[in-house]
């Protein structure tokens, strides 16, 4: 599984890092995702054992390093993260 390229059928990784550290909250869709979704169930675990984004962000390139097709591109979620502040 990774999680590094955008796809929006996907919850952003920087919304599942705020949700796993709790500065914010997920909305009910994206919480019933969460119980659908296996890349989404493990990135968020990925998150909780992180002590940063930087570590999630580290941990889910590993992961790609396995040579499958990253699925969220950690470029484009940091972009999002800061027109979010």
């Amino acid at each position: 599984m990774t999680y590094l390229r955008r796809n929006p059928r996907h919850i952003p990784l920087h919304r599942l890092w705020a949700f796993a550290t709790l500065q914010n909250d997920l909305v009910l869709p994206e919480h019933a995702h969460i119980l659908d979704c296996e890349d989404c169930r493990t990135s968020l675990r990925v998150c909780l054992k992180s002590e940063s984004f930087g570590a999630v962000l580290l941990e889910l390139k590993r992961e790609d390093d396995s040579g499958e097709e990253p699925a969220f591109d950690f470029q484009d979620d940091m972009e999002q993260q800061e027109n979010d502040l």
